[in-house]
């Protein structure tokens, strides 16, 4: 009975479900193994708070930052994990590298700010395997405002109220007390 089936339609058919079932063996594949969005906590409205901008309870500066060629206003990186990334940071790959793990450990971006962007997306290749986000200012404004000192981390909770700022930091410098609490707005209510 089977061979008078094939002799009427050829191996078509069984052709046909293999390719099928392969496809569909693939393509379940593909949605188990595949890249998944980092799905991170959402900014809130923007706060208003009296304490100047840079300063710990204020905002970041209204400044146009490049993001992918855009200007984005730096008060729209929220939450965030800033981090201050001056001209002679040589030697800064580690430090980077232990800021974006402990960020990614509360699901929170790291973007790397400074004036060189070849220097940023270097940084973010080589520590980040380029998965942080590269702020260019290029007249450090950001540094600036918030008083940086060597390779500075500004964290930034959900309405944009700087959390901490955070002064040459090391490999070894623990952020998790600052970075836990971004997921929520830090506006005094």
């Amino acid at each position: 009975m089977r061979t008078r089936r094939w002799v009427r339609y050829g191996l078509s058919g069984p052709l046909v479900t293999t390719v099928l079932a392969v496809v569909a063996g693939f393509a379940a594949l593909l949605l188990l193994l595949g890249p998944r969005p980092a799905i991170g906590p959402a900014p809130s409205e923007l706060a208003q708070p009296a304490v100047q901008p840079g300063q710990v309870g204020g905002l970041l500066p209204a400044v146009d930052v490049q993001v992918n060629n855009l200007p984005i206003v730096a008060t729209e990186l929220r939450p965030a994990v800033l981090v201050i990334v001056p001209a002679e940071c040589a030697d800064c790959a580690a430090t980077v590298r232990s800021i974006y793990v402990q960020a990614a450990g509360f699901r929170l971006p790291t973007v790397l700010v400074g004036a060189d962007e070849q220097q940023l997306r270097e940084l973010d290749r080589t520590a980040a395997g380029l998965g942080a986000t590269v702020g260019v200012d290029p007249d450090d404004v950001i540094a600036s405002a918030v008083a940086a000192s060597g390779l500075t981390v500004v964290a930034v909770h959900s309405d944009g109220v700087i959390a901490a700022v955070v002064p040459d930091v090391r490999p070894e410098s623990r952020l998790e007390s600052a970075l836990a609490v971004l997921a929520k707005p830090g506006a005094r209510t």
